[in-house]
């Protein structure tokens, strides 16, 4: 299917109502897609393996970070004395 095509059928499956800006996300969505498996077509993907990997890091790195946080947030709450009138 032409670029244009797929386009414009997506596109219409909108509501006629649907505001301009979802219709940019749409294609904006849809021209991200196209770009990724241009990609993999030339071999500029990411094996499967690196992606858990990599995933797998990030998602340590962000349990840290959220329990460094919860910690800190405790520590300053209880280190706070109350307001004396």
């Amino acid at each position: 299917m032409m670029q244009k095509q797929l386009a414009l059928q997506v596109i219409n499956a909108l509501s006629d109502d649907a505001p301009l800006s979802e219709i940019v996300e749409r294609v904006e969505f849809l021209a991200a897609i196209q770009k990724g498996l241009d990609q993999l077509d030339h071999g500029e993907g990411i094996p499967h393996e690196e992606v858990k990997r990599q995933l797998a890091s990030w998602l340590a790195r962000c349990q840290s970070h959220s329990t460094f946080l919860e910690n800190h947030d405790e520590t300053r709450i209880s280190s706070v004395s109350p307001v004396k009138k």
